[in-house]
């Protein structure tokens, strides 16, 4: 029987993003279920899993918010699943489960509430959000042709093109990346400081 995941982590931490790039590297049929907050009629309706089908092969449970919810649904698909739809006969399927819990489920809530022979089954991971720092803040001024092929510049061990600013500037959350200069031998945006790997849309 293929192994469950579990997903936690705080909102905008990307839970649903990784729970659905698991599927797609899978290279599975998936079908998403929404459990927001704690449907009461969720066990009592014969209907619950109809969005599957005999393809279905990663079924995600996206945003649980209740524990005992999570305990109950846990429960219930760690074995194959039974399919009810309408004007079809009851079919099984066995897919990759993944499951993603939004606060305030934590990973230490999901490993102590879980019984041991569920921790067996699922892998639980949790999502962080990441706060990048830029290597550098600030503007760049760009030697001019003179400049750049001077003596002294070209007998660099690499020549530089452009010098960037002392004092950081503040970096905008969304940069345009509309200035970009070469350190060493990668392109860099000069407001923000992440690499560009794609000149493509900066050519002339």
């Amino acid at each position: 029987m293929k192994k469950g995941i579990i997903i936690t982590g705080e909102a905008g931490s990307g839970k649903t993003m990784l729970a659905k790039s698991i599927a797609l590297e899978s290279g599975g049929n998936a079908v998403i279920i929404y459990g927001r907050g704690k449907p009461d009629n969720f066990f009592e309706n014969p209907f619950r899993f109809s969005a599957c089908t005999k393809e279905t092969t990663v079924l995600i449970i996206d945003d649980i918010m209740d524990t005992d919810f999570l305990i109950r649904i846990a429960s219930a698909i760690s074995e194959p699943i039974k399919v009810n739809r309408q004007g079809e006969k009851v079919f099984t399927i066995n897919p990759l489960i993944i499951i993603t819990c939004d606060e305030p489920i934590t990973k230490d809530d999901v490993v102590h509430k879980l019984g041991k022979s569920l921790r067996n089954y699922f892998l639980i991971m949790e999502c962080k959000k990441v706060q990048i720092e830029p290597k550098f803040s600030g503007s760049i001024e760009l030697l001019t042709d003179e400049q750049y092929n001077s003596k002294e510049n070209q007998n660099r061990d690499k020549a530089i093109i452009g010098y960037r600013s002392v004092d950081p500037q503040p970096v905008a959350q969304e940069c345009p990346h509309t200035v970009i200069f070469k350190d060493a031998d990668i392109h860099r945006c000069g407001k923000c400081g992440i690499v560009i790997t794609d000149l493509s849309n900066y050519k002339d």
